[in-house]
């Protein structure tokens, strides 16, 4: 019973006001959580976790999780295998071990012998001791760690390419009659050993969705990028290389185009804007709902020339407007993590929401 209370009072105490009254842990300590009405993913790890920007690590812990804004009550969510918040929990609730008592020597009495006749004492001048400095303790100066935010399948996401991006080839046949190509499939590309292709490189397979035009300017912005997997080589020819797909996050078909892999950071370090931005949302992911909510991901009219970078957090805001002839302030309404940039354009992941919003809403760069 002492330990159950024990981590219960621990859960309490963590800040987060949605989560602190409702959370509760199994009898094997935090390994489970049955969600409740209202929960979302960045509660939950605040709470589990103490951070909320590491939430993905729990929706990478449950893949029964299709979508991580979609959660409901009762779905049971592995948080961390088990034992690893009762060890923690034990280890910071253990009292530090008492100093060790000292124990007196017990010294024998004394032999009594005969007195010694007493010879006169001579006082001598005992010269003052040199006062001893006092010896400085050095102080722990705490190591300041950066925080990152790991985001699963972040290579598969897509970008906003300005200009359309140039294939360095495509997808021609496939050794089988399907239609619809997937992960184990046997392909035939365009690209071989002319121009330097080797057994054992990889492409990336991806195609150019529909162009995108500004919400407000109606200008042309650039065309979104679908990644739909990845091809290995297995066998260059000249002109030509025979490939397998290795995976595939979308079905593929013949005419789709090539591009090389590049490489995507494990984690992404979180990190103050050095400039002053204020910009729009001109494009959501493609689930087709009206409203953006948290774990969408959106894409922004502002990029690398406005010194927008992957890590920055920006903050979706309302403008404020007219009531009774008083103007009331702006209101932030959400919170978006940077995950990659181009020239004129953001991918960003919807990390917080107050509120609902939509295209055309205006992000600022977080203070």
């Amino acid at each position: 019973m002492k330990r159950i209370a024990l981590l219960l009072a621990v859960v309490v105490l963590v800040s987060m006001p949605l989560m602190a009254q409702e959370a509760t842990m199994s009898e094997e300590a935090g390994k489970t959580y049955t969600v409740k009405k209202g929960d979302t993913l960045w509660d939950i790890s605040g709470v589990f976790l103490k951070d909320p920007f590491k939430w993905p690590a729990i929706w990478e812990k449950n893949p029964k999780v299709k979508d991580p804004h979609w959660i409901y009550p009762g779905d049971v969510l592995i948080i961390l295998p088990s034992g690893e918040i009762r060890k923690k929990v034990v280890e910071e609730a253990a009292p530090a071990p008492a100093p060790e008592e000292k124990k007196e020597e017990v010294k024998e009495p004394p032999k009594m012998e005969a007195p010694a006749v007493a010879e006169p004492k001579v006082e001598e001048e005992v010269p003052e001791a040199a006062p001893v400095a006092e010896e400085v303790q050095p102080v722990a100066v705490p190591v300041q760690t950066k925080q990152t935010l790991r985001y699963p399948g972040i290579e598969r996401v897509g970008f906003m390419a300005s200009d359309g991006e140039t294939p360095i080839g495509k997808i021609v046949d496939a050794k089988e009659g399907k239609l619809m190509l997937s992960t184990g499939d046997d392909v035939y590309i365009d690209i071989g050993e002319e121009k330097g292709v080797k057994k054992g490189d990889k492409f990336t397979i991806y195609r150019t969705a529909a162009p995108v035009y500004h919400p407000v300017s109606k200008k042309l912005v650039g065309h979104q990028v679908d990644i739909l997997g990845t091809v290995l080589v297995t066998d260059p020819h000249d002109k030509v290389s025979e490939g397998q797909i290795l995976e595939s996050f979308d079905a593929i078909s013949r005419g789709d185009s090539l591009k090389m892999v590049e490489a995507v950071p494990a984690e992404i370090e979180i990190k103050k804007g050095e400039v002053p931005l204020d910009g729009l949302i001109i494009i959501a992911n493609k689930k087709g709902s009206v409203e953006i909510a948290e774990g969408d991901i959106v894409f922004l009219d502002k990029g690398k020339r406005a010194g927008v970078e992957a890590g920055n957090t920006l903050m979706v805001y309302f403008s404020g407007r007219l009531k009774d002839k008083l103007m009331l302030p702006s209101e932030d309404v959400g919170r978006l993590l940077v995950l990659s940039t181009q020239e004129d354009t953001a991918m960003a992941l919807v990390i917080g929401t107050k509120k609902p919003f939509r295209i055309v809403d205006k992000v600022r760069m977080e203070n």
